[in-house]
Formats: C-alpha cells, structure tokens, sequence
C-alpha cells in the first residue's frame, strides 16, 4: 500500500480535469461551442443537468488516475451512497430541534471501495445557476471528520472539495477541507 497522495498533488489533477471539462465540454455548461460570450449573451438558459457535468469531471478524473501508480488502489465512483454495507446516512437537526436520519449521496468520491481507512477525496459540485453550497459544505465538513469515540457512524475522508462550475474556467470556485475544517 502506497502513500496517500497529498493535497498538493489533488488540486493539481482537480484543475487539470477542470481544464480537459472546459476545453472539451463546454456546451455542457454554457450551450454553445465556439462564441465568445459577453454579460449579456450568458443568460444562464442554455445548460444541461449537473449530473451530466459531474460525470464528464469523473470519466477525465478515472482516466487521469488509471494512469498515476500513486492511485493504484482507488478507483472514482459518482453519487456512490454505501458505507461498507449500508447507505449513507447523517443525522439532519430538524426545524423543530430534533435529529433526523437523513441519506445522501456524494456526487464524486476516491476511495478503495469498502474500506473507511482509504477514502481519500469526496467532491461536491454546484453549477452557476444554483450556487447554495451551504448543504454541501455542512456534507463535507461532516465527511471529513476523523472519527471520535462517542460516534458510530464516520467516513473520514482525508479531503474534501467544494466546486462550483461557472460559466468560464479562470471563475471556478473551489472550497477544501480536511478534518472537519474548511481549510482555504
């Protein structure tokens, strides 16, 4: 078993697939291939679904990590919602003060499937026509936290990245944390 890669090294392979997005999936995102767009040409109309974003950023990110030995042992799954043998799950403060169960989905996740101990990255993605990252940062805070005694249910991934996809590449948004903290 290698080391883990570090911070480092996933913010440059992040901006790389990033970058492979943008120059060949732009009609994913802003709806036209080709035309310089101005203020008033980007209308926010002319988009596909999240989803169809976030897998494009995970099929450049698999064949980047097929490719790197440091990653041997991992493999990239999009809205992967099991914890070794059950969904995922956190417990949601309610309006009226009480906990909840609630189950979710990570959009983008590394990690050697089944094993707590190598969950290296998980990746929430919002696009510039919903930019509430606020559920998703409460996620990843909670994704990333290393495990206490008095809990039963953690998944202390070592990274998580908050990415918000807008309409040209030198504006994305990028949050990181690490050990329940935003970090940058």
């Amino acid at each position: 078993m290698q080391n883990k890669p570090s911070k480092a090294v996933l913010r440059q392979i992040i901006n790389a697939c990033l970058d492979k997005l943008y120059a060949n999936d732009e009609f994913l995102i802003v709806g036209k291939y080709g035309e310089e767009y101005t203020d008033k040409k980007r209308n926010g109309t002319h988009y596909v679904g999240e989803r169809s974003i976030v897998f494009r950023f995970a099929y450049y990110l698999q064949n980047h990590i097929i490719t790197d030995s440091r990653f041997s042992d991992y493999v990239v799954d999009c809205e992967y919602n099991r914890h070794r043998h059950e969904v995922k799950h956190y417990m949601a403060l309610m309006a009226d003060g009480k906990t909840k169960k609630k189950m979710f989905y990570p959009d983008v996740v590394i990690h050697e499937r089944g094993n707590d101990k190598r969950n290296l990255m998980v990746i929430e993605f919002k696009a510039y026509w919903n930019r509430n990252t606020s559920n998703d940062k409460a996620k990843l805070s909670y994704l990333t936290k290393k495990k206490t005694v008095n809990e039963k249910c953690t998944y202390g991934y070592d990274y998580g990245v908050s990415i918000v996809i807008e309409q040209i590449r030198s504006e994305v948004q990028m949050d990181w944390y690490a050990d329940g903290h935003k970090l940058n």
